[in-house]
Order: C-alpha cells, then structure tokens, then sequence
C-alpha cells in the first residue's frame, strides 16, 4: 500500500509515513497533509543522545495541503484499513499500537513504517525483485512527470507536490516543459500547414 499511495499521490516518504487515517476522508475522496515522521533528537541528562521517529510538521507552509484523489486508491485504503482491524483482532495484547497516532501504514503487528524502513529495507527488496535500481523518490516523479505530460497545468502540479513555488516544479521538470512546447509547436505547424 505505501507504493500505491506514494505513486497515486506523490508525498514525501516522510508525509505517507506520518499519514493517519483522520486525513483520509473516504466520503469526499481526498488525502490531507499536515504533518510528517521525522527522526528527532532525544536529549536527556547525563546520557548519550538518541533519536526517535515522531511527528513533525510538512517540510514548508505549502506542504500542508489536501489531495484529491481517485477511486482506485480510495478502495486500497479502504482494504488496508479493514485488514489493519482484522490483525488487531488476530495479535490481540501483542498489537503494537500507538495510543496517539493511528498511522494508515503499518506492518501487519500494527508497528508503524518509519522512512527509514520504506527508504532502504523496501526499497532494497524492490531493487532485487525486480532487478532495476529503485528509490521511493522515483514514485515522486513518475507522478509529476505522468501530470505534467498529460496537460496539467505547473501550478495543479506546484500544488499537489507541496512545493512552496511554482518556480521549483518548472525547474525540476523543465525538460518535460521544454519538450511539451515543442510537440506544441509541431502540433501548431501542422495545424497552420493545414489553412
């Protein structure tokens, strides 16, 4: 599922690690961002510093936002959901849950996924599955390439990505911009030839 979400939305690994299933509204078909799993430093006293997965906000003001999204997903969440209530059932005590958070990725014992698992350990069984090199981040890009190519203006895209300028999207993408305004010029020239 964290595939399926990552490339059906293009979130940050950190955003679909700290998704709960409070943004998921099922009824109007759309995911909120607001906020992200981050490693945090922990400081005690007289002890060696240590770090901890916790929540944290989206990685600028425009990366809070609510996506829309399709049927497809909604019914993946929807399973996920159901079989994530049939393990609470099935480890009982052993469940691991977290009493503030109820994350919508989870292994099947009920711990949540951390970046750091999705990032490498996933990833890394992806990599030798399928035998190309893999990295989350490509699902980010697939999907912004896939909305660009199809005609979605830069800003629709800025928005959903949750980059805090449109500025950033086009410099990203801008082979893909350079390549549409040219098949628009083509598309134009046959046009004219045809008056």
């Amino acid at each position: 599922m964290t595939f399926h979400i990552g490339f059906h939305c293009g979130v940050r690994v950190g955003e679909l690690c700290g998704l709960e299933w409070k943004h998921i509204n099922f009824d109007e078909m759309t995911e909120e961002i607001e906020q992200q799993l981050v490693n945090k430093r922990i400081t005690v006293e007289n002890e060696k510093d240590y770090y901890k997965w916790g929540v944290g906000s989206p990685k600028s003001k425009s990366g809070y936002r609510t996506i829309p999204v399709g049927r497809s997903l909604m019914e993946i969440l929807k399973k996920a959901k159901k079989k994530q209530l049939e393990n609470r059932l099935k480890y009982g005590e052993f469940y691991l849950q977290d009493p503030d958070h109820e994350f919508v990725c989870k292994k099947e014992n009920g711990e949540h996924y951390s970046p750091a698992v999705i990032k490498y350990q996933t990833i890394e069984l992806i990599t030798k599955k399928l035998g190309i090199k893999f990295n989350y981040h490509y699902l980010r890009h697939t999907y912004a390439t896939m909305l660009i190519e199809s005609g979605q203006p830069i800003i629709t895209v800025q928005k959903r990505l949750g980059h805090s300028r449109s500025a950033i999207t086009e410099d990203r993408y801008v082979h893909l911009i350079q390549k549409m305004a040219r098949d628009a010029a083509d598309i134009f020239d046959s046009i004219a030839r045809d008056l």
